[in-house]
């Protein structure tokens, strides 16, 4: 699984603050809107938070994983911001987020949609990948990372 095809440096984000889940969102919604991809942004926002009405996609470890199957997108589309004040997001062991993937998905790609979600659960569950990724500087940083991880497994 090769993340970083659906992902660029254009569309990672450190240290950014927020005051809500509902903020943070919006904010990497609008980041996304102008990918070719992206078909009807206001499908995409409506199907996202209706996902997350439905319960939380905070992982454990600080991580968490937004993500909506949708009609709006034709392809896979994805974010990644690093908070710079992590945020409750309801994770099981009740730790704040600080590493957030957005995942919006063609309702027909289910199984791609879970390759992608288990992938980012299994390298970002490593704790020096997090380590890592806390002290990079810049996006394209960030970016080489997911890439060298696609190398190495």
């Amino acid at each position: 699984m090769d993340i970083s095809q659906y992902l660029s440096p254009d569309r990672i984000f450190l240290d950014k603050i927020f005051e809500s889940k509902e903020e943070m969102l919006n904010f990497l919604l609008e980041k996304v809107a102008g990918d070719p991809a992206v078909l009807d942004p206001e499908e995409v926002r409506k199907d996202l938070f209706e996902r997350e009405a439905k319960g939380g996609t905070a992982l454990e470890d600080g991580i968490a994983v937004p993500h909506a199957r949708t009609n709006g997108v034709r392809d896979i589309v994805m974010a990644f911001v690093r908070l710079g004040v992590p945020l409750d997001l309801g994770s099981a062991d009740g730790r704040p987020s600080r590493f957030v993937f957005l995942i919006l998905v063609p309702k027909d790609r289910v199984n791609e949609y879970l390759e992608v979600l288990g992938h980012i659960a299994r390298i970002m569950k490593r704790p020096t990948v997090r380590e890592r990724l806390i002290g990079l500087k810049t996006p394209e940083e960030v970016f080489d990372i997911f890439k060298e991880l696609e190398v190495k497994g």
